[in-house]
């Protein structure tokens, strides 16, 4: 039945483990001056600015963002990716 296959994959996949090196800063930064066109993705809640307990506001609306605001660092650093042309970036949030 389609429900024991589903259950099969699952199982399956339970006993996954991925492993991964540490990331080679030297070939990110290399790669991101030689490229023409860069497409940057941020999250915002627990990177951009700290992510606040979700308990803390009764409004969804307001959920783990009212309370920070996002360091003048960052600020500047996002600034300064948007100002080129060759950088589209988005700021993403799965908390809404």
């Amino acid at each position: 039945s389609s429900r024991s296959m589903k259950m099969d994959t699952l199982q399956s996949t339970s006993n996954l483990h991925v492993s991964a090196a540490p990331l080679d800063t030297d070939a990110v930064i290399e790669a991101y001056n030689v490229s023409k066109r860069r497409v940057i993705f941020v999250d915002f809640n627990g990177t951009i600015v700290m992510k606040e307990p979700t308990g803390k506001y009764h409004k969804r609306e307001m959920l783990g963002t009212v309370g920070n605001k996002p360091p003048q660092e960052t600020i500047k650093a996002l600034s300064k990716l948007c100002a080129d042309e060759r950088n589209v970036v988005y700021v993403v949030s799965g908390d809404t």
